[in-house]
């Protein structure tokens, strides 16, 4: 339900980092009947990934709702985006996966691939744009990389962080904090 609360804008640009096999284009599009000429581009590192996506959804957009599904193998820490060209950017899991990266080094200075991620959203998101992260993670984990604690430019970001409720799980082997997720609704405040 946090998708609804993202502006409709005509022709806009929508990210879906991390994508993996995920039905959240199709739902997506199947939830905007109205149509107005959005484009969601998913994005996964896995080149398998992306070329079965294509092949199982990418011939299914319906006319009447006119929003295009896109998938591309791309590095969420490189993106191969033009600045300022995102309306809105979906993450479920993408950065979970970046901290699960974790050394010596990245205990005791943060990890950089998590700071280059924020970065680079940052970057390609137009002025207002809208970033939906959700995580296992707590507030206190995601939001110094939000600020950019990397001793390099701050971020400019309005925040909004909702805790949402997982459902019980048959078998978690993942000890997040607690029986929810977060979701942090990072709105960019300057170009």
């Amino acid at each position: 339900h946090l998708v609804e609360r993202v502006p409709k804008v005509e022709g806009m640009m929508v990210l879906h980092v991390g994508c993996g096999n995920s039905s959240f284009p199709e739902r997506f599009r199947d939830e905007w009947k109205e149509g107005f000429g959005a484009t969601v581009l998913s994005i996964d590192i896995c080149r398998n990934i992306v070329e079965e996506m294509r092949k199982d959804c990418g011939g299914k957009k319906a006319k009447k709702k006119k929003v295009a599904l896109k998938w591309e193998v791309m590095d969420c820490c490189k993106l191969t985006l033009p600045p300022c060209s995102i309306d809105f950017t979906f993450d479920k899991g993408t950065i979970d996966a970046l901290l699960s990266q974790c050394d010596t080094h990245t205990l005791s200075h943060g990890n950089s691939n998590v700071f280059a991620y924020f970065r680079e959203v940052h970057r390609v998101l137009k002025p207002r744009g809208t970033f939906l992260l959700i995580t296992i993670n707590s507030p206190d984990v995601v939001l110094p990389y939000a600020h950019a604690a990397d001793g390099g430019d701050p971020l400019t970001w309005d925040i909004e962080i909702v805790t949402i409720e997982k459902p019980p799980a048959k078998c978690s082997v993942v000890h997040s904090h607690g029986g929810f997720n977060t979701a942090f609704i990072l709105t960019k405040t300057e170009g």
